[in-house]
């Protein structure tokens, strides 16, 4: 009687308009990983946690948009840079000079630390794309920083005095250690899931 109940059972199953649902749940739980082993599940954050990387270049963006400012107040190393290079201009006009360098020094800052910000989170999300466009943003860095610290202005000096503009290299810097350090890390595809007991 009980072999012949289990049949009985099994064949109501089968027939019943309950064995679709059953076929549903089983599909679900082996698409949840509790079916193929091998199975490669993706995974987000596939180039590890190397978010932190980023996190001395946009420190030092920072610190390099707010040196300005400081200097302003203190040293005045921008002012008699502008002095030196043009005597002729009077008080009011390098103080519009140095008010202009503020203000585009202010703006590279801003797009500095977005890039750095945004290429953090793309590396944390594991995004393909995410390693080509560090390299792209380190070599617009470079160019705006060696482009502070090289180009002569009509005067014959270069724009910034040298403590300002190696300054503005300093993130440069930082972004050529973190392309570095993420086109040296293997990228990984995916995880293998827990094997469960």
């Amino acid at each position: 009687m009980v072999v012949d109940r289990h049949r009985v059972d099994a064949e109501f199953l089968r027939e019943s308009p309950h064995a679709e649902a059953l076929q549903a749940v089983a599909v679900d739980q082996r698409d949840s990983g509790g079916g193929d082993p091998g199975a490669v599940e993706p995974r987000r954050g596939a180039l590890g946690p190397s978010g932190h990387v980023f996190r001395p270049g946009l420190g030092l963006t920072v610190a390099a948009t707010v040196l300005p400012y400081v200097d302003r107040v203190t040293t005045h190393l921008l002012a008699d840079h502008i002095r030196d290079g043009y005597p002729g201009y009077t008080p009011s006009r390098i103080d519009a000079a140095v008010t202009t360098y503020l203000v585009l020094l202010s703006v590279i800052g801003a797009l500095g630390a977005v890039a750095w910000l945004g290429t953090a989170r793309a590396v944390k999300a594991g995004r393909r794309w995410a390693r080509p466009a560090a390299l792209v943003l380190f070599v617009c860095a470079a160019t705006v920083g060696l482009t502070g610290l090289l180009t002569t202005d009509t005067s014959g000096e270069t724009g910034l005095p040298p403590a300002l503009g190696w300054a503005g290299m300093a993130p440069s810097m930082a972004a050529l250690l973190a392309v570095v350090f993420l086109w040296s890390r293997p990228r990984v595809a995916g995880r293998l899931p827990r094997a469960r007991n």
